[in-house]
């Protein structure tokens, strides 16, 4: 089965660089306690010195001044318990915003690196870490001296963080996509695409059988597919399902529907998720504007 945790509680920072941060055997006694979502550069003072000049090609301005709030670089450290993992299961970190250009350890090893501070990242941590009890130790470098384009861009781990245990066969992180290709007030087409990544060191038949439930939690729609998946291998699955009289979305009644998806190999471990979505279409004309689910629709902003 799988397993989520939000890990956002007792992380502990330090504000500047540090030579062995990243250790398991790094003394931290002295860094200070924090709870995520968290941004050190708020905490700062308002000075000049620390605008930042970003150098740009000839046709662009050669400075340019942020909030004058600090950057710098800074770490932050956690340990993290794991149990209970399957058989060749695998374990994810996902941060979903960092500013920026981050790098994770754990346990002293480097797991990766994400430059941007504007989009969230999914590390597979799993051969670094320890699955009998024993304390994982996440480390992670903020380096918030470059700006990425906005005026205030803060510094640090400023959205959530997750961990995701899975058996060997599992839904990819992000692995889902659920579009509307046909859409009318009497009738919708429902396609899912599901990443199935199969780690064990065998091909698995693998089942996948997607539930689409209203948002009262009514089922309107079910697929199933089944499908060898190679060892190593990840497979797409596509399924089309059709719902009659769909609830459309719209800004004036914002109808979500929810797709359960479940992940069944033949020894019995099984992995699930789920996925909210709207149903709706859309067209730009040229001449008569803007319209959804058949209506105009006037855009305002910029």
């Amino acid at each position: 089965m799988r397993s989520l945790y939000k890990i956002d509680k007792c992380w502990k920072f330090l504000a500047g660089d540090c030579a062995d941060a990243q250790s398991k055997g790094c003394d931290d006694s002295g860094w200070r306690r924090v709870d995520l979502p968290h941004d050190w550069s708020i905490e700062g003072s308002f000075s000049r010195d620390h605008c930042i000049a970003a150098r740009y090609d000839a046709n662009h301005l050669e400075g340019r001044a942020d909030s004058c709030l600090p950057k710098g670089i800074g770490w932050y450290r956690k340990d993290v318990e794991i149990a209970g993992l399957t058989e060749d299961g695998r374990v994810y970190v996902e941060f979903e915003g960092v500013f920026r250009d981050s790098t994770l350890w754990v346990n002293g090893h480097e797991a990766g690196n994400h430059p941007s501070g504007y989009t969230g990242v999914v590390y597979d941590i799993t051969p670094w870490v320890h699955t009998d009890g024993r304390p994982n130790v996440l480390a992670v470098r903020v380096d918030a001296r470059l700006m990425e384009g906005w005026w205030y861009e803060g510094a640090g781990i400023y959205r959530h963080v997750w961990l995701t245990c899975v058996p060997a066969l599992h839904v990819a992180p992000w692995g889902i996509a659920v579009t509307t290709p046909h859409a009318s007030y009497t009738s919708a087409t429902v396609a899912v695409r599901t990443n199935v990544v199969n780690r064990a060191d065998r091909p698995v038949r693998a089942r996948l059988r997607t539930t689409v439930e209203d948002d009262r939690g009514n089922p309107v729609g079910t697929a199933e597919s089944e499908m060898p998946v190679e060892a190593g291998q990840t497979l797409d699955f596509l399924q089309e399902l059709t719902v009659a009289d769909p609830r459309l979305w719209s800004p004036e009644t914002p109808s979500l529907y929810r797709a359960r998806s479940e992940l069944v190999s033949p020894d019995g471990d099984c992995d699930g998720c789920e996925t909210t979505f709207g149903i709706r279409w859309f067209e730009f004309t040229p001449d008569r504007g803007f319209f959804l689910n058949g209506r105009p629709l006037q855009l305002r902003g910029g």
